[in-house]
């Protein structure tokens, strides 16, 4: 109760809300960006052999990456160039754009190849194993579009809310998932994925109930990439499309590839559900821990 109560800011640390928009390029400016667009250029160039007619959808997508690099050659700003290499002619000129165009094609390439390098892919496995149940209903737990998990630890006055999202946010970065934590007024405290299959957001509310008592309110809404969601319709009216022209080897190629993506879709949520619900038993467990030991050196 002596902490102030703050809705602004890194998990409520701010007083003031931001005087400024960061803005955002939107779904369609990430889309280029990509693994996963680039996968899924790749997969309907497969089924392209049964449909011939999916070429067309990656021709398009081949077609809008190439408009958006231009785009963004024409954006940049130019005067530190022409600072220091002079006014150019507009010949020069198109071709500083057109580097900056092809630089911009290069840089999500080169960074899927960093992730595949690196083991930042989908399909790795950094969780430790467990044996707990999961925390959402089990009818959630049948499909991969959105999922809900809550869960309560009591305990004393040593579960404070700062230093269980420290410990959390630390624990999670140190098995290579991304993490990040709440920017200005968003209502969750730490976004936790591993990839595009599937990404928590967490947040964390801890009840006051009278002298040392506290009780610790976790609640986690699982989903995957838009990218994901957006592949599983568009393989799904593919499929639809495929059976209506009578392609029996392309729909069922189609809802082999729909039906795997949800099956692994399904298993790296319960994989991240567990580990959420898990790691915060054993940090508050370890708080609790600590904390007749603070007391003793205290007094």
């Amino acid at each position: 109760m002596t902490q102030p109560t703050i809705y602004h800011g890194l998990w409520g640390s701010a007083g003031f809300q931001p005087m400024y928009d960061p803005g955002s390029g939107g779904f369609l400016h990430f889309l280029p960006r990509a693994m996963e667009w680039h996968l899924s250029l790749i997969a309907l160039s497969i089924v392209g052999i049964f449909l011939p007619w999916s070429f067309v959808i990656v021709g398009a997508g081949i077609v809008y990456t190439s408009l958006y690099c231009i785009s963004c050659a024409f954006k940049a700003n130019l005067n530190i160039l022409i600072a220091t290499e002079g006014e150019p002619t507009f010949v020069r000129r198109m071709k500083w754009r057109a580097m900056i165009a092809f630089l911009h094609f290069l840089e999500p390439l080169a960074r899927d190849w960093g992730r595949l390098r690196g083991g930042l892919t989908p399909w790795r496995f950094v969780f430790r194993s467990s044996t707990r149940e999961l925390a959402s209903a089990g009818w959630q737990r049948l499909q991969p579009f959105a999922r809900q998990a809550d869960w309560a630890i009591p305990g004393t006055m040593a579960l404070e809310k700062y230093r269980l999202l420290k410990e959390l946010m630390h624990q999670f970065s140190c098995r290579a998932c991304a993490v990040g934590w709440n920017p200005t007024t968003s209502n969750w405290d730490l976004k936790i994925h591993r990839g595009t299959l599937g990404i928590l957001w967490l947040k964390v509310v801890v009840e006051h109930h009278g002298g040392p008592k506290r009780l610790v309110r976790f609640s986690a809404e699982m989903k995957p990439q838009p990218a994901i969601s957006w592949a599983m319709a568009i393989m799904t009216a593919l499929a639809v499309i495929a059976g209506l022209l009578r392609s029996t080897e392309g729909a069922a190629l189609l809802l082999v590839m729909i039906a795997s993506l949800w099956i692994v879709v399904i298993r790296e949520q319960d994989r991240l559900e567990t580990a959420v619900v898990n790691t915060s038993l054993e940090i508050a467990a370890n708080l609790e821990n600590q904390n007749p030991t603070r007391l003793a050196r205290s007094a």
